[in-house]
């Protein structure tokens, strides 16, 4: 099956603070709880945590000039080809077009030539780097949360990057991701409070980054440690 939609989110990061977890959420999940209904938002019933492994790869020369996000994502039974194309801003936030397609995680997938056929149908034919630049693992807890406004899902990842030719691994990082599908987010009040209060409170950073971008230079940055 495959979807294609408009993303309109809101990227937030953080070292963890309070809300670094290792593998029980729930407190942290509370305590972010807690600042969601301090700023007028209700929230919904939250997914079980989720694993994911995502590979990442090049897609010729239009990545880096064009910001094109390709993976493989590797959740269990079932994975999924994505692609992202270039994003604007659109008020609040980043707007990019997704184009998703889910497959069965059958034994021997060949993860690149899924990646490659991807490419090939949805941009022409570019040739796939048959090395993932980077691996991105990814504990993500999911729940529904509305403003005034409008409605969101909220993503709360707990993010390790690692560099698939050493095997090194990184020191967990944290993103906060709020998402609006085909609507743009635009000058939601509550939402403009609310990354306020994360930023000013405690000490995320909201970032038009993907976390694609931060994994390869984290992995850029170990060539250049002793």
């Amino acid at each position: 099956m495959t979807d294609i939609r408009t993303e309109n989110e809101i990227k937030l990061y953080s070292d963890g603070g309070i809300f670094a977890f290792s593998e029980d959420p729930a407190d942290a999940m509370r305590m972010i709880g807690t600042v969601l209904s301090k700023t007028g938002f209700r929230c919904g019933e939250r997914e079980d945590i989720r694993y994911i492994d995502d590979y990442y790869t090049d897609v010729g020369d239009t990545f880096d000039s064009k910001h094109v996000s390709l993976r493989y994502r590797d959740s269990g039974m079932m994975g999924a080809v994505i692609l992202k194309l270039p994003g604007v801003t659109n008020g609040m936030g980043l707007s990019r077009r997704q184009v998703k397609t889910e497959v069965l995680n059958i034994p021997g997938m060949d993860r690149i030539k899924a990646l490659q056929d991807h490419a090939d149908r949805y941009l022409g034919h570019y040739d796939i780097d048959p090395i993932p630049k980077v691996r991105v693992d990814v504990s993500r807890i999911r729940c529904p949360v509305r403003s005034e406004a409008m409605g969101y899902t909220m993503d709360f990842d707990r993010v390790i990057f690692r560099d698939p030719a050493t095997g090194k691994r990184s020191v967990p990082v944290y993103e906060l991701e709020f998402e609006s599908m085909d609507r743009p987010i635009g000058d939601d009040r509550q939402m403009m409070r609310l990354v306020s209060t994360l930023v000013d409170d405690y000490l995320f950073s909201e970032e038009k980054v993907s976390k694609y971008v931060r994994g390869r230079a984290w992995v850029r940055s170990l060539a250049h440690r002793v």
